[in-house]
């Protein structure tokens, strides 16, 4: 009754049915694969952000100010702390922090950070276990 050209065979639709399940299952998984990713890193941006926050509110407790540093060793952010140590209301934002020492403490300065880098980038098991330079 039926002519075969007319209608598509049944291995036709049943891999066209195939193909299009397995297409769908492919876009789900990655999907939601991209959306575990963008969770993971909002909240290790949100904890990171966090963990500075409240380093900074324990050293403005303890010290007269505090400043953040960039990997540059420049002032990250407006510094509102040094601004008012030093007096002053001009941003301090992207400057240099080795341009506000005098020239006598810009080398021990420099020096410091170098044994901090170094000792961080050290192995955990090779470290000392006593406090950082840092934090004494």
């Amino acid at each position: 009754i039926f002519e075969s050209s007319v209608w598509p065979s049944l291995d036709s639709i049943f891999l066209s049915e195939i193909s299009f399940m397995m297409a769908s299952i492919s876009a789900s998984c990655i999907l939601e694969i991209w959306v575990k990713s963008r969770i993971e890193a909002l909240l290790d941006t949100a904890d990171a952000d966090t963990l500075v926050s409240s380093f900074q509110r324990m050293l403005r407790g303890v010290c007269d100010g505090e400043v953040l540093l960039d990997s540059n060793c420049s002032i990250y952010g407006e510094g509102k702390c040094l601004q008012h140590l030093i007096m002053t209301t001009v941003s301090l934002a992207g400057k240099p922090i080795a341009r506000l020492l005098v020239d006598e403490e810009r080398q021990r300065f420099a020096d410091f950070i170098q044994s901090s880098t170094q000792a961080c980038r050290e192995p955990p098991e090779s470290r000392n276990d006593s406090c950082p330079d840092c934090l004494r």
